[in-house]
């Protein structure tokens, strides 16, 4: 993609590819996610559940992993994360993003 392409003339060279491993059970935002990445020459692994993205985390080779930060936590009502997130970030030797989905105000009320 354009953004390869640029990197080469900037300095010379191309960029490391990316090994990324992203869990979200949105099968349509798994798809628009790895086309994205694919396009940046990097790759994403997609797994739906956390079962799943436990075992890939364990077996590594990730540069990151994008991990969903559970609603009850982004609503304030869950205070531990769940225990295979928190094995995985203490196994993963990897930078981990935890990413929550938007809480609008109707959600609070909950």
């Amino acid at each position: 993609g354009a953004d390869v392409a640029a990197v080469e003339i900037e300095t010379g060279e191309r960029q490391k590819q990316l090994s990324l491993l992203l869990v979200d059970d949105d099968a349509e935002l798994c798809g628009m996610m790895r086309e994205f990445f694919a396009e940046s020459g990097h790759k994403l692994d997609t797994v739906y559940n956390g079962r799943e993205g436990l075992a890939n985390a364990l077996r590594g080779g990730y540069d990151l992993m994008i991990l969903p930060l559970p609603d009850e936590m982004a609503r304030g009502k869950l205070f531990v994360l769940p225990e295979w997130i928190q094995v995985a970030l203490q196994s993963a030797p990897c930078r981990v993003l935890l990413v929550a989905n938007p809480v609008l105000p109707t959600d609070l009320a909950e």
